[in-house]
């Protein structure tokens, strides 16, 4: 089944937005989302779950904390791209340097 097809049964999962050790329970409920995944989807959480000891919603907390620093990092990637500048002349960054230090040396 295609990932983006929303044809199958769906399953309801809380999962919890990441918290700073000692937040009270109060606050973590207001943090909690409801989301739907697929019932294959649902399979593959709960054997992940199962060989790995964690909660599911602790896998898909990470799950989304790991896709928000993957698109940080591309768009991070594709500014300094965009911002690159003309390529530096390194004979004349060592000349420039070489005549600085001679200069402090004299």
């Amino acid at each position: 089944m295609d990932p983006g097809s929303r044809s199958g049964m769906t399953t309801g999962l809380m999962i919890r937005a990441l918290c700073p050790p000692g937040t009270d329970d109060a606050m973590m409920r207001f943090m909690s989302k409801m989301i739907e995944i697929t019932d294959e989807t649902a399979a593959a959480l709960a054997k992940l779950s199962a060989a790995t000891g964690r909660a599911p919603s602790d896998l898909l907390s990470d799950a989304v904390a790991l896709e928000a620093c993957r698109a940080h990092l591309k768009a991070e990637l594709a500014r300094r791209l965009s911002d690159q500048s003309a390529p530096v002349d390194g004979e004349s960054v060592f000349a420039a340097l070489r005549e600085k230090h001679a200069s402090r040396s004299a």
